[in-house]
């Protein structure tokens, strides 16, 4: 354990549309998202990360647009040299954490980023059932078993909740399609190797995880359902990820833009070339 008084430091995983988004993906259409960034983050210190990412979310906002959104893949967590990493970005929070102050403080950071993401509602506070907030441990932080028992009763009254309100069982394994494994734990943690910062002048991955180098204890990230067209959320039996053509015919006529932006601004995937031929 840390001597009293000295800061925890937190980050999120951003992969998709909170990085570079300003407004809400619903109505009231204010800038949600630009102002969370804004207040809860310190953009400054912005790090691009190998993560095991993948569009894998199937999205229709309105009945004229559909899309594919990102998700975590834990099939694609082989190691942060394997060529179907993708690239992705870890920002600090902004909160100076403490062990005094650390549960009011998780809370309203997890909070913040699940109003941002669309998730907070009276009924849930980070739990739905296409998206929750998950978190990475830093496991040789002296700060890990304050972390991760303040961590694992939070979602467990929260999942209690969810599952009672919805006549549901085994959350967490919503988190995961096909055959694969779910990406977060019974206890709502995330189930992946620690994220490992890349390169800006050669694009290659550190040796030395994001941990390691920038002395994060902790990691926030939103995690969605994977899901294709027509699949009801958390039924898995004989589906698998979209191809890269059925990603990119949508991502052509996508007015959000959302594939362009998320490559505009550095998110990317193993599969974008395939299906950037899709969608010009």
């Amino acid at each position: 354990m840390g001597k009293t008084g000295e800061r925890i430091k937190g980050g999120v995983l951003i992969i998709g549309s909170l990085f570079w988004q300003d407004g809400s993906t619903r109505q009231p259409w204010d800038l949600q998202r630009k102002n969370w960034r804004d207040k809860h983050l310190i953009l400054a210190n912005q790090k691009k990360v190998t993560a095991p990412i993948r569009y894998g979310r199937y999205s229709a906002p309105t009945n004229i647009n559909e899309l594919y959104t990102m998700v975590l893949s834990k099939n694609l967590d082989n190691g942060f040299s394997s060529p179907n990493m993708g690239e992705a970005y870890v920002v600090e929070l902004r909160p100076k954490f403490n062990q005094q102050d650390f549960t009011e403080q998780l809370n309203s950071a997890v909070k913040e980023l699940s109003i941002a993401e669309g998730v907070f509602t009276r009924d849930s506070f980070f739990m739905k059932n296409w998206c929750t907030i998950s978190i990475l441990i830093n496991q040789n932080s002296p700060f890990a078993p304050l972390i991760t028992s303040t961590w694992s009763k939070a979602w467990k009254n929260e999942v209690n909740q969810y599952e009672k309100l919805h006549n549901a069982q085994n959350y967490y394994q919503r988190f995961r399609q096909g055959s694969e494994s779910p990406v977060i734990t019974q206890d709502g943690i995330l189930d992946l190797n620690p994220f490992h910062p890349i390169d800006e002048n050669t694009g290659k991955p550190s040796p030395k995880n994001i941990f390691d180098e920038a002395g994060y204890d902790f990691i926030l990230a939103a995690v969605t359902v994977p899901q294709n067209k027509g699949q009801k959320p958390g039924t898995r039996k004989n589906q698998n990820y979209p191809n890269p053509e059925t990603i990119g015919k949508l991502a052509k006529y996508d007015k959000r833009q959302y594939f362009q932006h998320n490559r505009q601004w550095g998110i990317k995937t193993f599969q974008d070339e395939q299906i950037s031929q899709y969608c010009t």
